[in-house]
């Protein structure tokens, strides 16, 4: 009796389908991946940049005089120097020495142009001294740090809520519009949070460093209220 031997045709087709499923399983899988790799990077790369800006804050949130006219720290974001507003940052000079991470970034297929600046908000104090009336004691100057990764506008929304950004947004000259002028359609994600979040991931308001108990101490308990009245102009978090 003879015996057949060797694959029939149904067989090998039924081996190359199998083959080709954990083929195509495999692709998706290490697409996904890294996918995830090159996200986490950008997330990495806008953590060490907030980080960078919240140094520069306290470094130049005020002016230092050595003497009555020496300029010790020139205090670019002090408000006595009328800074622009948003106030641009070189990421490779401004920030310099800030960093803890090597710039430029390693690159990433994502995007390789980060954009850094501050956002002024002023909010006038008042002291009231009676119910129908209130005097103004000064301005504090609130300033946001903003970091915005131009990643084109098909997929800048999709971005935006991977990673979990404020807004999309657009370039304007050597800033991008903060989230509370954008409009629709741009192509940055941006993310801006005060000089003390270390993260772009951060959320809470139980600061690492504890700033709640620094405004605290800054704003109400420094000098009585008649005194805070004498000191004008304030940078919100500055100092301390």
């Amino acid at each position: 009796m003879k015996i057949q031997q060797g694959f029939t045709l149904l067989e090998m087709l039924l081996v190359f389908a199998i083959f080709g499923l954990l083929v195509i399983t495999g692709i998706r899988i290490y697409g996904q991946l890294s996918l995830q790799t090159e996200v986490d990077q950008i997330n990495a790369n806008v953590d060490a940049l907030f980080q960078a800006l919240g140094y520069y804050y306290q470094a130049n949130c005020i002016q230092y005089k050595s003497d009555s006219t020496t300029v010790s720290k020139p205090g670019t974001l002090d408000p006595r120097n009328a800074p622009p507003n948003p106030f641009p940052i070189v990421i490779a000079s401004d920030l310099l020495g800030f960093l803890t991470v090597p710039y430029p970034f390693p690159l990433n297929p994502i995007s390789n142009t980060y954009v850094a600046q501050f956002n002024e908000y002023a909010q006038t104090r008042y002291l009231p001294t009676n119910p129908a009336n209130a005097t103004p004691l000064g301005t504090t100057y609130i300033w946001k740090a903003q970091v915005a990764v131009q990643v084109g506008k098909e997929k800048a929304t999709t971005y935006k809520n991977w990673m979990a950004a404020d807004c999309v947004s657009t370039l304007s000259g050597s800033t991008v519009t903060p989230c509370a002028k954008a409009v629709a359609g741009g192509d940055y994600i941006v993310w801006e949070r005060l000089p003390s979040f270390a993260s772009n991931q951060t959320h809470t308001d139980l600061w690492q460093s504890m700033q709640r108990v620094k405004l605290f101490t800054q704003m109400y308990t420094i000098n009585p209220i008649t005194s805070i009245a004498e000191t004008g102009d304030q940078n919100y978090l500055c100092g301390g």
